[in-house]
């Protein structure tokens, strides 16, 4: 994006431009009809400017809004139409922030005249943010620069008015008018545009000075010595003289208009002079953070992609590193597909190995080796159902109900082939043609201590 900020200054004949870039101002004179070009030339990207009008092109008086509501702008209007020879519908009007009291300073402008300018720019790809009176720009920018020697010149006058002389930003050397802007509180009350004599700013001085009551502040910006002197000696006050140019300071405060640093006392890019699009003042900075968004989510994108097949990577390796050491450890074992599994179950084999049995656990691994046993002697096909079942180290007790009595007898032989004292089982014939029985078996202590020898 361009960090160039542009200023059009129009007039009646050749219209001036004003291009800061890091603080500097140049001026360039065009006409009106390659205002277009020219900003091209200066390396304008279609970033809004400031349309700076000269106060002949502007209308101000001060209007009182006692009995409106407050902010009521629509009303505000109207009560301005009362003092103009013009219709409401015929003007675009800004009101100036309100200090004190009930009156505030009216600004507006003849829509078609202005309408023309802007149809012109907007059509030759010009995008205006800002139309603001170029002179109460200037006086914007230097009312904060002029407090603190109010302050000390005033002789605690607090009430007291400050009148700013200023050059209107000509085209020529030559300076043919100029606006005087009271300013109180810091905000201005009255605006005028007077002819550069002397004898007719002294007259208008005296009229303010009456209407306050009070000798007001004077400073002259951009007006030579022998206007000063003449102005002081024709009111018998003090006139203190600024070197500082107009146009600069009013293309300063453009610049922070663009910036937005600051907010204009007046502002005609409202209601019929409105932006069509409300956006296009706010859309560099917007498509900026759009564009700063996107990036955010691509190098997000980026790194989360690059930290997943690092972690894959990673995990990989571990992997093949835990198959080595697997493969070096048990060289007779085939590759599980979990070798972790593995090697935990081989870990608890080798802590149970190591570790000397309890009278409990040796006794849990003779009864289900004599479990085992009985099981294992079983003839192929007897089919039984137990209902209770008791398995100690050195005794059998099962229940249950079979088909037929001899596969009692088959059950008796099983557990005696295991070692175990069987006598007859016991048996009963239920109604349905089953059979229930009992069967209990003990092994004597030799072979009990025989069983435990056993590799499980």
């Amino acid at each position: 994006m361009s960090d160039n900020e542009f200023t059009l200054f129009t007039a009646e004949s050749d219209w001036r431009l004003a291009r800061v870039h890091a603080g500097i101002v140049t001026w360039t004179n065009t006409p009106r009809d390659q205002v277009a070009a020219a900003l091209r030339e200066q390396g304008y990207a279609g970033r809004p400017i400031v349309l700076a009008l000269p106060s002949a092109d502007c209308l101000s008086v001060r209007v009182s809004t006692a009995g409106l509501p407050r902010g009521d702008r629509r009303a505000m209007v109207y009560r301005l139409e009362e003092q103009l020879p013009l219709a409401a519908e015929d003007v675009v009007a800004d009101f100036a922030p309100v200090s004190a009291g009930d009156d505030v300073l009216a600004g507006c402008v003849v829509l078609d005249h202005v309408m023309e300018t802007v149809n012109a720019l907007e059509s030759a790809g010009v995008a205006i943010g800002w139309i603001v009176p170029a002179t109460l720009g200037a006086a914007q920018s230097l009312a904060q620069s002029l407090s603190p020697s109010l302050a000390r010149d005033r002789d605690d006058q607090a009430k007291a008015a400050t009148v700013l002389l200023l050059a209107e930003p000509p085209l020529t050397d030559a300076v043919s008018q100029l606006s005087v802007v009271t300013l109180e509180g810091g905000v201005p009350v009255d605006w005028a545009l007077l002819p550069a004599v002397a004898d007719d700013v002294q007259l208008h001085l005296k009229l303010i000075s009456a209407d306050r009551q009070i000798r007001p502040h004077v400073q002259a910006v951009g007006l030579d010595k022998d206007f000063c002197s003449a102005l002081e000696n024709a009111l018998g006050w003090l006139v203190h003289r600024r070197d500082e140019e107009v146009a600069i300071a009013a293309a300063g405060f453009c610049s922070e208009l663009l910036n937005g640093t600051a907010r204009p006392w007046l502002d005609f890019r409202r209601d019929a002079l409105a932006a069509s699009d409300r956006l296009a003042l706010h859309r560099p900075a917007l498509s900026a953070a759009l564009a700063a968004a996107a990036v955010l989510l691509v190098t997000l994108t980026a790194v989360l992609f690059y930290r997943s097949a690092a972690y894959s990577n990673a995990a990989a390796r571990d992997q093949a590193e835990m198959r080595s050491h697997f493969t070096q450890q048990f060289p007779d074992f085939a590759m599980p597909a979990d070798v972790r599994a593995v090697v935990s179950a081989e870990r608890r084999k080798a802590a149970s190995a190591s570790s000397t049995p309890t009278a409990g656990e040796a006794a849990y691994g003779t009864a289900l080796l004599t479990l085992r046993d009985v099981l294992t002697n079983l003839p192929e096909g007897n089919r039984f159902s137990l209902s209770a079942l008791s398995v100690q180290d050195a005794s059998l007790t099962l229940s249950g109900r079979m088909a037929s009595f001899e596969q009692a007898d088959a059950l008796a032989a099983a557990a005696r082939k295991s070692g175990m004292d069987v006598p007859q089982p016991q048996t009963r014939r239920s109604a349905d043609g089953t059979w229930t029985f009992v069967l209990q078996g003990t092994r004597s202590a030799e072979r009990s201590a025989s069983a435990e020898g056993v590799p499980r």
